[in-house]
């Protein structure tokens, strides 16, 4: 078992600087090397993590790989690399926190996951939103039947996406893959189907791209394998940070909102109070305790291949006019 791991970055961008400030608080691992072509951006995520031990600093993520001795590696490059980043790692024996959303197709995330088998190491996509009291608590009351049957889900996520990201690499395609939905809209997929515990079975989509290549607002009627239907809005020409996830089912209904919090009810509509667990884990210092402790990393990755499949179904759904099945 690992006592003090040391942790290598490929990708130092603002994504990472989190991550990495979050392994360090962990008391178990460190930042020992940062990788990233940006002279800059490398530099200055090496200097905030420099306060326990100096931080080496590359330019060419397999030289850092080849030349450092390293436990695991966190990768937050743009979707487009992270597969070729990820495979590198794991080939070099590293365990793998990936950002999200571990590659660009659910092809590319599936061989991932095989080659982490292969390797015998731990492969992590780090989703924040299933380290929340609040998302916990609603998984745990849908596996449980509270709400009975689930007969409706709503989400919408906004933001300021279109304007915060103008001139970063998340504007092209041929870094970034797709555009809002791919980037923040694939985590909210994902952590909606992981907390009602269902796939989703079908797609119909709309999408507006406003000035750029890639999409910015999507539009996405689903049918879930459980027999619920959906619809999820990603607005990412938003003024502000906004979300909300609703689950309705034949005997109460769940509702997360953005400012108000979970707001739970019975089959006659009458108000439960919601006992949110004691609950303080993060993407990081999950990540940090299954390669030290060996515990089992949550969610499990499937989940993150589905949202992908999902994406790439609502991308073709908004091409093609038509309902695409998964």
């Amino acid at each position: 078992m690992i006592d003090m791991a040391r942790v290598g970055v490929i990708g130092a961008g603002r994504a990472a600087a989190g991550r990495c400030r979050r392994i360090q608080e962990t008391g178990r691992a460190r930042v020992a090397a940062v990788a990233d072509p940006a002279e800059e951006a490398t530099d200055r995520l090496g200097a905030e993590c420099g306060d326990q031990a100096p931080v080496a600093v590359y330019r060419d993520y397999a030289a850092m790989l080849a030349e450092e001795t390293l436990d695991a590696c966190l990768v937050a490059s743009p979707p487009k690399l992270q597969e070729e980043h990820v495979t590198a790692a794991l080939e070099a024996g590293l365990h793998v926190l990936c950002e999200r959303p571990m590659g660009c197709s659910a092809e590319g995330a599936r061989r991932l996951i095989a080659k982490a088998r292969e390797q015998d190491r731990v492969l992590m996509a780090a989703r924040p939103r299933h380290h929340e009291p609040a998302f916990r608590y609603m998984r745990a009351q849908l596996l449980q039947g509270a709400v009975g049957p689930v007969q409706f889900i709503h989400a919408i996520h906004c933001q300021d996406w279109l304007h915060m990201t103008r001139g970063t690499w998340r504007h092209d395609p041929e870094l970034s893959g797709g555009g809002q939905l791919l980037d923040a809209g694939n985590c909210f997929l994902e952590c909606a189907s992981w907390a009602v515990n269902s796939r989703v079975a079908s797609v119909c989509a709309r999408i507006e791209r406003f000035d750029i290549p890639v999409d910015v607002n999507t539009a996405l009627s689903l049918t879930f394998a459980n027999g619920a239907l959906g619809s999820i809005s990603i607005a990412g020409h938003a003024p502000a940070w906004h979300e909300d996830l609703a689950v309705i089912g034949g005997e109460g209904a769940l509702h997360l909102r953005h400012g108000v919090g979970l707001i739970q009810h019975d089959a006659r509509g009458a108000q439960i109070a919601p006992d949110l667990p004691r609950y303080d884990g993060c993407p990081a210092s999950a990540f940090v305790q299954a390669i030290t402790g060996g515990d089992a990393p949550e969610p499990a990755l499937e989940w993150s291949v589905h949202a992908l499949e999902v994406v790439e179904a609502a991308l073709e759904s908004a091409e093609t006019g038509r309902h695409v099945e998964i």
